[in-house]
């Protein structure tokens, strides 16, 4: 995710190996990892996590939510994919 210039949101996107499944500004992400879910903020630290079967919740205006079905986390200190 990316921060978005002096609005607190990240630019989230959802990919798989075949394309791209969601990319929108959103406040907040909030993940199935396997230690228990966490939510990710603009500003927020690098980080690698596996995940878990279930819900992503992107937080948008609208709060849209995404299935997500299992995989890997990576969190570089500016972007969010999954």
């Amino acid at each position: 995710m990316a921060e978005a210039p002096a609005t607190g949101q990240l630019t989230a996107e959802l990919v798989t190996p075949e394309q791209l499944l969601f990319a929108d500004s959103v406040t907040m992400v909030v993940v199935p990892g396997v230690e228990g879910d966490f939510g990710v903020l603009p500003g927020h630290a690098p980080l690698i996590s596996q995940v878990r079967p279930g819900v992503v919740d992107f937080h948008l205006t609208d709060g849209d939510l995404v299935l997500l079905g299992g995989g890997h986390e990576l969190l570089p200190g500016d972007r969010q994919d999954a």
